[in-house]
C-alpha cells in the first residue's frame, strides 16, 4: 500500500513517549540533563507496531512544545518500552 499524500503528527510528551521522569528538568530548561535523562522515559505498548503501520500509510511527524534540538535529539532505542 502506498503514502496517500497526508501526514499524521504525533505529540511527542506523554502521547508518544511517557516522559514524565523528565518533566522537572524540562521545568527548569535544563537540556544538557534532560537529554542524558532519556532513557528514563518509557514507550506505552504498541507504540513502534503503531509507527510501522501508520508509516506506511502516511508520512510522520512529531509535535513538542520543548525546543526543537529536544525532538531532534530524541532517540526511540534509548527509551524503555512497558511490558
Amino acid at each position: 500500500m502506498s503514502k496517500i499524500g497526508c501526514g499524521v503528527l504525533l505529540d511527542l510528551d506523554q502521547t508518544l513517549v511517557l516522559t514524565q521522569a523528565l518533566e522537572t528538568l524540562r521545568r527548569k530548561r535544563i537540556w544538557p540533563q534532560v537529554y542524558a535523562a532519556f532513557d528514563r522515559t518509557l514507550l506505552p505498548p504498541g507504540t513502534l507496531a503503531f509507527l510501522s503501520q501508520a508509516g506506511k500509510l502516511a508520512k510522520l511527524g512529531v509535535v513538542t512544545s520543548a525546543p526543537r534540538p529536544y525532538a531532534t535529539l530524541f532517540d526511540l532505542a534509548r527509551v524503555k518500552r512497558i511490558p
